[in-house]
């Protein structure tokens, strides 16, 4: 939530105050701190699943790699169309999605027991080979 609201911070506090440095650079800053919520995100997903934690940061960088990759094409495809302003809109609304998404976010109860073995699956080996 903090994001979005930052996120458009960015835009409206220079509109609203002009070419005023200060008040840009704590909107910065204020969107820099709320960014900074999304770096434990590298340590959660690995604890959600602790027996797949390859599988988990897989799925992190995939993220990862992809915002990276469709940044820049919301940008080209949207800029025309909507402006600057209508990206910021954009990028905001991405913000509250991840706040609704990560509501979701929850650790398989199997994964909560610490004595749980690792799951493997029976690639045909005799028992206790796994």
């Amino acid at each position: 939530m903090a994001c979005a609201l930052t996120c458009l911070a960015l835009y409206y506090v220079p509109v609203v105050a002009g070419p005023h440095f200060a008040a840009a650079a704590v909107a910065a800053a204020l969107y820099g701190i709320a960014l900074a919520g999304y770096v434990p995100i590298s340590a959660l997903v690995p604890a959600l699943a602790p027996h797949h934690k390859g599988q988990a940061m897989s799925a992190l960088n995939l993220g990862a790699g992809a915002s990276t990759f469709a940044g820049p094409v919301i940008v080209a495809l949207a800029l025309g169309p909507v402006g600057v302003e209508g990206i910021v809109w954009i990028f905001a609304v991405l913000h509250l999605a991840t706040a609704v998404a990560i509501r979701f976010l929850e650790p398989d109860p199997e994964f909560l027991t610490p004595d749980a073995p690792p799951a493997v699956e029976d690639a045909g080996l005799p028992a206790g080979q796994h």
